[in-house]
């Protein structure tokens, strides 16, 4: 019983992605084309950056490609505080620049697309980066941010593409529809953000984290994909699982309690990888009779499987079938009656599903110490079965 089919809202938020790449080439194309003439374009060979860019408080950039520079506020000798206020950035390219040390304080940022970027000890404080006809930023292309802060900004429906993040930390904000795609996510920190229809699209390696005062918000279309699991040691399966726990709670937390359901299954498929020996062997133990409390489909499988297993022991050991005699020891030396297969076969799973639901009708009996034995177990093992697939089909429901 799934509640969340990851290959299917994995290929609509990849066709959303796509949608919004050709509606911003549309749009930078558009700008592009009717400012032509104020066009200016910034770009060096030197990929040191030694030749700054430098911007005043509540400046506008408009329609500007600015390549291989590194971004900075211009300031006098009698100042020198790098905090960018009020400034606008608007449908631009910015193409190996580097930001660093910079504050920006209620900025706009719209329709712009960083490439190859590097963002190092930046905040950005009281910004936005999204506006109502939809003019979304991107970041791609190996873009870099570290020690980046966005504090009580609105960085709605923003795409980060092939890009690495770390040590960033988000408070307060709105990433209502961002995308992350094929992102390293490390050492990230959201503290009470909204984080409705978020899409994390197969992140290279993903550490997340929350500290909230109050709840971060999730909602039926957040999705956070699956990790690539490839050469991971112990540790790294550790924390990987910390993570799809901690996504499990804020799910249930927004009372989403099926997709945390889902989340909690994943991290406990991640935390067996990890494990070894008798820890190991529990946990798959525990995966195969109900998926951790999440499929009760394999309660039901497993049950099956029971049945069918004691149905060929007690062909084996012996069944008084209406005093017929049943024992088919002799079919492991080769004398086996063909006929009376079929016939034998299903009496014997008749009278293993009245033993494993413990109705016992008494028409069919056990012959032998080692046939009463199997049926014992067999009883044993239906009581428990039956109890687990009805706990766990019961809390699938409730949910």
């Amino acid at each position: 019983m799934r509640t969340y089919n990851f290959e299917r809202v994995r290929e609509d938020s990849y066709n959303e992605l796509e949608k919004k790449k050709k509606e911003m080439k549309y749009i930078n194309r558009l700008n592009f084309k009717i400012e032509k003439e104020q066009m200016y374009i910034r770009e060096t060979s030197n990929k040191e950056y030694d030749n700054l860019y430098n911007i005043y408080d509540e400046e506008k950039l408009y329609n500007l490609r600015i390549h291989k520079k590194s971004i900075d506020k211009f300031s006098s000798e009698e100042r020198n505080e790098k905090k960018l206020i009020n400034l606008k950035v608007l449908y631009c390219e910015f193409k190996e620049c580097r930001f660093e040390n910079i504050e920006f304080i209620g900025c706009i940022f719209i329709g712009n697309v960083f490439l190859k970027c590097d963002f190092e000890n930046v905040i950005f404080k009281d910004c936005k980066f999204y506006n109502e006809e939809d003019d979304i930023n991107i970041f791609k292309d190996e873009c870099k941010l570290r020690e980046v802060r966005f504090n009580n900004s609105n960085i709605e429906k923003i795409k980060f593409e092939n890009i690495g993040l770390k040590n960033v930390y988000i408070k307060e904000s709105n990433l209502n529809g961002s995308i992350f795609n094929k992102c390293i996510m490390k050492e990230v920190i959201i503290c009470d953000s909204d984080l409705s229809s978020i899409k994390i699209l197969r992140p290279k390696h993903l550490d997340i984290s929350f500290e909230d005062y109050y709840l971060s918000k999730f909602d039926e279309h957040t999705f956070i994909d699956k990790v690539d699991l490839k050469k991971k040691d112990k540790n790294e399966y550790i924390d990987i699982c910390k993570v799809y726990k901690d996504i499990s709670t804020k799910f249930e937390a927004n009372r989403l309690s099926n997709i945390g359901g889902e989340y909690y299954y994943i991290a406990k498929l991640i935390e067996k990888n990890g494990l070894k020996g008798i820890a190991k062997l529990k946990s798959m133990i525990y995966w195969a009779l109900c998926g951790y409390g999440e499929r009760p489909t394999y309660a039901l499988i497993t049950s099956l499987e029971i049945v069918l297993v004691f149905a060929i022991l007690y062909m084996i050991t012996g069944l008084n079938i209406g005093g017929e005699l049943v024992n088919y020891k002799s079919a492991l030396r080769g004398n086996v009656d063909v006929a009376s297969i079929n016939k034998d076969f299903i009496n014997s799973l008749y009278f293993s599903i009245v033993t494993f639901t413990t109705v016992g009708y008494g028409d069919i009996t056990p012959v032998g110490f080692f046939s009463t034995l199997l049926s014992a177990i067999e009883m044993l093992l239906g009581v428990t079965m039956v109890g687990i697939w009805t706990a766990t089909l019961s809390r699938k429901i409730t949910k």
